[in-house]
């Protein structure tokens, strides 16, 4: 039997699994590699800050790598005062398509309004690299259903979600 695969009829046949292994395990590699390198290429950072769209009244908070269905993210937080809250959400609306904030059982969000409808009106944005970001900001919890009363919203906050991994 083994003389028989080593006969010259099966050196072809022997080389060309050969080859087919090699190939299997150069994309093995190949993917394994890329992987490595892409998440290390996905740092928690004031994205904001890092596009040059970050208002002096939007102050960073915090950064942190989260499990979003069905792939992996990071989430950059900001809060702003209610004083300033209508500023920042025109700035999220001219640069990121954000939807105006709308009064909702007891807080503010964005949301759009499709026919009888509410929809989610968060903003987007798809930076040099090709990742996608939702831009989106709400109000705490309160019973202040008019915007003339925002200023007495202690906070609204703000998050930016990367998603990768989808």
């Amino acid at each position: 039997m083994l003389t028989r695969l080593l006969s010259s009829k099966n050196v072809p046949v022997m080389a060309y699994w050969q080859r087919k292994i090699v190939i299997v395990a150069m994309m093995i590699f190949s993917v394994s590699c890329h992987s490595i390198t892409t998440k290390a290429a996905h740092t928690c950072e004031d994205f904001l800050a890092m596009w040059g769209e970050k208002p002096a009244e939007l102050e960073f908070t915090n950064c942190k790598r989260v499990e979003l269905p069905p792939g992996e993210g990071l989430v950059s937080s900001y809060v702003v005062k209610g004083s300033d809250a209508a500023e920042v959400e025109k700035l999220l609306q001219r640069k990121f398509g954000m939807a105006p904030l709308k009064f909702l059982c007891c807080g503010w969000e964005p949301i759009l309004v499709v026919g009888e409808d509410n929809t989610s009106g968060n903003g987007s944005y798809v930076d040099k690299d090709g990742y996608s970001f939702e831009v989106t900001m709400h109000s705490e919890e309160t019973l202040l259903n008019d915007r003339k009363d925002w200023p007495k919203i202690p906070e609204f906050h703000v998050r930016v979600t990367k998603y990768w991994g989808i």
